[in-house]
């Protein structure tokens, strides 16, 4: 006899997180770039979902969130760019969904989410993965900074994936995660986080620059048992990470003017707002056509 889908009826077979051994770290230099590209992490889980009648829609998936970076490139002890998060460093958020965007909040809208429409089901099993690195591209020279010359790269991250099943209160809609409306259940949770350090001397030929890197975790990737009960809310919202993220010079000079390299796409308060908060009180920039003011609203699923 088919009995009604339950959180209790979905069976957690298998948990993996992990770095995968088989990739590197991979470095390329050209005249006037670097960029790497690092070891892959691996969260990947198996589940078993009966026979059954869904009563309501249900998403099953992985939810990431970062909940802390430090991302410096430092320019011969000069000056640094940092890769930041307004959210976080202001204080206003403690987490920043780490998605594609698409299917807020899940990690990602192809590999990392199941969903159940209302009505029959068979027997069935379901992997969902997130796969993770990262790939960026530093400048070796700041030309409108006295051409000052990339030296080391700094890197830190946290990262922080729920495994979460949610019981839609009307179709094909996801709101707040703590509000009444959805039930949200945490199955599992998954902690991990990344490290590089680099050093580099810019005035070596092409090929030659990078002198010395190394990556390491802080600990193994650990996944346990959910210590909340439900979803964190700042987990679901939006901006995403690469949303919300700007690149911006901080010179070690006091009298000269910190400058916003790539301004973020999404803000969750006013221009002036943001511009006070990353670069002080007395700065004054103009708003960029590209970024947006946003306000948090529920999601469309699918």
């Amino acid at each position: 006899m088919t009995g009604k889908l339950t959180v209790d009826n979905i069976n957690v077979k298998c948990v993996r997180a992990y770095y995968d051994k088989n990739s590197k770290t991979l470095i390329e230099e050209t005249e006037n770039m670097l960029y790497y590209r690092t070891q892959t992490f691996y969260c990947k889980v198996s589940i078993e979902i009966p026979s059954c009648v869904a009563d309501r829609d249900w998403s099953i998936g992985l939810v990431q969130a970062c909940n802390y970076m430090y991302l410096e490139n430092d320019y011969e002890q000069r000056g640094s760019s940092y890769w930041e998060f307004h959210p976080l460093k202001s204080g206003r958020r403690q987490l920043m969904n780490d998605s594609d965007g698409r299917m807020y909040p899940f990690y990602s809208v192809t590999q990392s989410v199941h969903t159940i429409r209302v009505g029959h089901h068979w027997k069935t099993n379901k992997e969902l993965q997130i796969k993770d690195y990262f790939h960026p591209s530093v400048v070796w020279e700041l030309p409108y900074s006295g051409r000052v010359r990339l030296t080391d790269i700094h890197r830190q991250q946290q990262f922080l994936i729920w495994l979460v099943a949610v019981r839609h209160r009307r179709r094909g809609v996801l709101t707040e995660a703590q509000s009444p409306a959805d039930e949200v259940h945490v199955l599992k949770k998954i902690r991990w986080d990344y490290n590089l350090r680099m050093k580099v001397d810019s005035h070596l030929p092409v090929g030659e620059r990078v002198r010395w890197f190394t990556e390491y975790q802080s600990e193994p990737p650990q996944v346990s048992e959910p210590d909340e009960a439900h979803l964190p809310e700042e987990s679901t919202k939006a901006p995403h990470c690469n949303a919300a993220q700007s690149l911006i010079w901080y010179p070690r000079d006091p009298d000269r003017y910190q400058r916003i390299l790539v301004p973020p796409k999404q803000i969750i308060v006013p221009w002036s707002q943001w511009v006070r908060e990353m670069l002080g009180s007395k700065s004054r920039r103009r708003k960029p056509a590209e970024t947006a003011e946003i306000r948090w609203s529920p999601y469309l699923v699918q």
